[in-house]
């Protein structure tokens, strides 16, 4: 099994979050400065945490925890698989 663990996601919502939107931003302007073991907390993008699942659930992966950083790892492997195989 595998547990999904994004920081904040960023992606259209129907709600309206004003808090949120005030972390979106935030953290957009801070993400440079999160490098090394803070990169985890970089906010991703619910399509980057969609593109892990999908590769997670198609590739042999240990069971565990998944943190933030490498379901954007994970999200590039699967869109760099889409684009070898000319999928779109």
């Amino acid at each position: 099994a595998y547990f999904f663990r994004p920081s904040l996601l960023l992606g259209p919502r129907e709600e309206n979050r004003p808090g949120e939107r005030i972390g979106a931003v935030a953290g957009k302007l801070i993400s440079p400065l999160l490098v090394g073991s803070l990169r985890k907390y970089r906010p991703i993008h619910v399509d980057a945490v969609a593109a892990a699942m999908l590769f997670a659930a198609t590739h042999d992966l240990p069971p565990g925890a998944i943190e933030s950083d490498v379901i954007a790892q994970l999200a590039a492997r699967e869109s760099q698989g889409l684009e070898d195989s000319g999928a779109r």
